[in-house]
């Protein structure tokens, strides 16, 4: 501004400066101007930042202000991946607009327009996520635009094993096992069958166990390890029973499920059919079990974990079976296989697949600001990566995200509870909201107690200061009482001081 007021001067002194002259100097004036708005700030990002799969990544960022000026008012915030069109968070008119790419945040739930604070949060880090990120600011000071990257290192999460196709496996059909990680650097993947040898013989050293035309030699348990420099990983088993064509032999226990997922203290049901030539046989005993000793398997109702939680709702003439188990504890999680037996030799059978319950204890945990509540739904077990988590408000479903962190702005009498996708349904303890609410009614209490004991104090220090007004007494003169009146006189002098004093 001081460079176009000299320019207008010098322009009025010399008059014989011609027209186009005093265009160029005016616009030169302007670009100079509007040069020095843009560095009133500057925005300050992390060159590059280093992640750890399956954990929190922070992608750091703040607009700082230059030569002095007052602190902007940031207007618009943009956070996106070089490589990806679509925004990842974009902050606009004191909001976040739109629905954020899952798995990405403000690094404070409470971001607002006077925080310079503008870093990205990536909830639960990936392979997928290392890359160059590009954040752009505009505030009513100036714009600016810059660049920090990520670098994924340091993880190798224990690997799962999945079954394709999902159905019943009949015997000369295709089957791939498929053993999935994240890892990097790359892993390296090993498939083993257990049969009581110690000294298991690796059956192929790809991610997937294809079998081509499997047999019923085949049945069996399963499982994968991955490793590389980190270290090395090892899966849960998965079961694989192949059944025969139906029409020979003709037994079999199919399973409604094969993996189940319930939360600690509801109750599960886990259903199965079975089929046997009942020309022949006849059911004289149906249970369910999880282990055996000495080769004998152990009826549920008779183990002693499950004591009193367990009951079978069985259907002889549907050939059904359902296992009930109530007030589910963490312990729980095991594969359940239903076993029957008929009236004659050898007539018995079981489903050697099973059924795989995992319990896990969801919580709600918080963080509050004045106006919203940052939430994270979590669980002391394994949860695989790509879980989805429901979220309730007040007992209604309100959104399903892969996330297990929310923002919500909230009511002081709103309660929020988490689910897991797939775990039955069963929501997690509620999380009610009505701290600030009972934090004022307490302190309004107190205040009225406080009042209360100032009054009741006051009133006992004005009646006991309060000066007595001393009493008359006429006495007729009398000369034996001259000499007492006197002396009741003096005395009722010195009270009276004394209770003014």
């Amino acid at each position: 501004m001081l460079l176009f007021f000299v320019s207008v001067g010098c322009c009025q002194r010399n008059r014989e400066m011609n027209t186009p002259s005093f265009g160029v100097l005016f616009i030169f004036t302007a670009l100079s101007i509007s040069k020095g708005n843009e560095a009133f700030i500057s925005l300050q990002c992390m060159a590059e930042n280093v992640g750890v799969i399956g954990q929190q990544s922070l992608l750091e960022c703040v607009v700082k202000s230059t030569q002095g000026a007052a602190d902007p008012t940031i207007r618009v915030v943009t956070w996106r991946k070089v490589g990806d069109e679509r925004p990842l968070l974009v902050f606009r008119r004191g909001q976040t607009e739109l629905q954020p790419q899952a798995g990405y945040m403000f690094a404070e739930p409470s971001w607002n327009g006077r925080n310079m604070n503008v870093s990205l949060l990536i909830t639960n880090t990936s392979v997928e996520h290392e890359g160059v990120y590009t954040c752009m600011v505009i505030t009513d000071s100036g714009d600016a635009t810059s660049q920090t990257s990520l670098k994924v290192t340091g993880a190798l999460s224990v690997p799962s094993v999945s079954v394709s196709p999902s159905a019943e496996i009949v015997e000369g059909s295709s089957v791939t096992l498929t053993c999935s990680s994240d890892a990097n650097p790359a892993a390296n993947y090993t498939w083993y069958k257990k049969n009581g040898n110690p000294n298991l013989h690796p059956l192929s050293k790809e991610p997937q166990l294809v079998f081509s035309s499997i047999q019923s030699s085949d049945s069996g348990e399963y499982y994968c390890t991955t490793e590389n420099e980190l270290g090395r990983r090892t899966s849960e088993s998965i079961a694989i029973d192949v059944q025969l064509i139906q029409g020979q032999k003709g037994w079999r226990v199919t399973y409604t499920s094969t993996e189940i997922c319930a939360v600690k203290g509801s109750t599960v049901e886990i259903h199965c059919s079975y089929r046997y030539p009942s020309s022949y046989y006849k059911i004289d005993k149906t249970f369910w079990f999880v282990n055996m000793t000495d080769d004998v398997f152990v009826d549920l109702k008779t183990d002693p974990q499950y004591s009193g939680r367990v009951q079978y709702v069985c259907d002889e003439i549907k050939n059904d079976c359902t296992l009930r188990i109530t007030d589910l504890r963490e312990s729980d999680s095991a594969v359940y296989k239903f076993r029957f037996i008929t009236n004659q030799p050898g007539g018995q059978y079981y489903g050697k697949s099973g059924v795989t319950l995992s319990v896990t204890d969801l919580k709600v945990s918080r963080s509050s600001s004045s106006s919203s509540s940052y939430l994270q739904c979590h669980s002391s077990r394994y949860l695989p990566v790509r879980t989805s988590y429901i979220w309730y408000k007040n007992g209604q479903k309100i959104k399903e995200d892969t996330s297990p962190y929310v923002d919500f702005s909230y009511d002081s009498a709103d309660s929020y509870s988490c689910a897991v996708k797939g775990c039955g349904g069963f929501p997690s303890p509620s999380v009610l909201m009505n701290i600030i609410r009972l934090t004022l009614v307490v302190l309004v209490l107190t205040l009225l107690l406080l009042l209360s004991l100032w009054t009741r104090k006051k009133k006992t220090l004005s009646f006991t200061t309060e000066p007595q007004k001393p009493v008359e007494i006429e006495l007729k003169s009398c000369p034996v009482y001259e000499n007492v009146s006197d002396a009741v006189a003096q005395t009722e002098d010195t009270e009276e001081q004394e209770d003014l004093v």
